[in-house]
């Protein structure tokens, strides 16, 4: 780690010393300063103004194709949500045994049925019991 530090601080010296002696020639006047950007970028100025001049176009452009993307990415995700909500009620409305037919309905437990039974002819019983006292 040390080493790594080391060698990051020779180098900033190293890049001080030669902007400093370039600063310094040109504050001789022994050098020119070079305000030609070379061949393969462009002139600045001619990228500004070109800028200035087509910024507003673009910003509506890029404007409408926001709003273009929002309305058909809400189209489609309302459309996906039916149809998925479609398919959901589809699965809840089948039966437990999956398929789409109708259950095939089962006999009730013959113990129960007795049970319900026993429990009506008692409660018509004490129906029965209950006139007859509030007849005496």
């Amino acid at each position: 780690m040390t080493v790594f530090l080391i060698l990051f601080f020779i180098s900033l010296a190293g890049i001080a010393v030669m902007l400093g002696r370039r600063l310094m020639l040109l504050r001789a006047g022994a050098m020119e300063v070079n305000k030609e950007l070379g061949p393969l970028l462009p002139d600045w100025e001619k990228v500004r103004e070109l800028a200035e001049r087509h910024a507003k176009r673009y910003g509506y452009l890029a404007t409408v194709a926001v709003i273009r993307f929002y309305v058909r990415s809400s189209n489609v995700a309302k459309a996906r949500s039916k149809e998925i909500a479609g398919k959901l009620m589809n699965l809840l409305s089948k039966n437990k045994n999956g398929n789409g037919e109708g259950a095939v309905p089962q006999e009730p437990n013959k113990f129960l049925k007795k049970v319900l039974e026993y429990k009506a002819k008692i409660r018509h019983l004490k129906h029965k019991i209950k006139e007859e006292e509030e007849g005496k």
